[in-house]
């Protein structure tokens, strides 16, 4: 879960990177440099290393039923609040009840929703305080530093596009992608667009995946509106967010590929068909492998 969690989250709080830390004791604590480990660390660049800012403490259903696991979850996070300005614990949304007492009211909580072995259904049930005077943070930072190193950005990040089929026409031709002004959701996700990123095209009306591309720029601004206005004459909005971009493998596929939205959701990948409605939104790297595995089995005549 911590992956879906890490995307949704990163999104949500304008945060440009994420970094599921199992392996490293991120958080130092006390004077005497004693050190905690979080689950999913979150901040901005600056200078290509990471600023942090916020840190997330994950327990799963099965694995905070005991008395122990719930003093363990509230001591960490209490503790982490030295080292960090905001800290978040995530819960499956069952178990929120038996954390109501203990929780430090600094603490911001998520919860989610189990389906199978995915996680889906993320919420802020309560705010994370800012707390702009921790006592390690500066100690917590050069730690950070330490362990990370400086980032480079070669991680990719997977996106759904819609549209209607007179745009996306209009887009393979200029090969470039783009989403209207004052956009909200759509705006924000096409601003953390980086080059080698993937875009999964659907269309809206029926049509589910059926192309595959790659980001060759990041987002700029193209204050005519871009082509769309221009070149279909039913399109009034103007796409002044657009992102450079080349096929793989091919400009389409021949066919298409349809999920179950059962109740708005998916199944399979945890998609839900709210989320196509801004025109764009980032999904994470197992959803894309599952769709684009399904394309890829669905064409292999295309692509022989």
């Amino acid at each position: 879960m911590y992956e879906p969690l890490s995307n949704w989250i990163k999104s949500k709080l304008n945060l440009e990177w994420f970094k599921i830390t199992h392996t490293f004791d991120c958080i130092i604590y006390n004077d005497v440099g004693e050190k905690a480990e979080v689950d999913i660390c979150l901040g901005t660049h600056k200078k290509n290393t990471l600023e942090l800012t916020d840190v997330i403490h994950v327990k799963t259903k099965d694995n905070i039923q005991g008395q122990k696991d719930r003093y363990e979850l509230l001591g960490k996070a209490k503790l982490t609040l030295n080292g960090a300005s905001k800290v978040w614990i995530a819960i499956e949304k069952s178990t929120l009840r038996i954390l109501s007492d203990g929780l430090d009211d600094n603490i911001g909580i998520i919860t989610y929703e189990e389906k199978g072995d995915r996680a889906v259904g993320f919420s802020i049930k309560k705010e994370a305080k800012e707390n702009t005077f921790a006592k390690f943070a500066k100690d917590t930072q050069e730690l950070i530093n330490k362990n990370f190193g400086k980032i480079i950005e070669t991680t990719q990040s997977f996106f759904i596009c819609s549209m209607n089929k007179d745009n996306w026409e209009i887009c393979k031709r200029h090969k470039v992608w783009g989403v209207p002004e004052k956009s909200g959701a759509a705006e924000s996700a096409i601003k953390r667009i980086k080059s080698g990123d993937i875009l999964l095209f659907r269309l809206f009306g029926g049509i589910d995946y059926f192309a595959v591309w790659m980001a060759t720029s990041e987002c700029f601004e193209d204050k005519s509106g871009g082509p769309w206005k221009l070149e279909n004459k039913e399109e009034k909005r103007d796409f002044v967010w657009q992102v450079k971009m080349h096929p793989l493998l091919v400009d389409d596929f021949v066919k298409n590929v349809k999920l179950s939205y059962e109740k708005g959701i998916d199944i399979e990948t945890g998609i839900v068909t709210k989320s196509y409605m801004s025109g764009m939104v980032e999904i994470t790297e197992t959803q894309f492998k599952i769709i684009f595995k399904k394309l890829i089995d669905a064409n292999k005549k295309q692509l022989s």
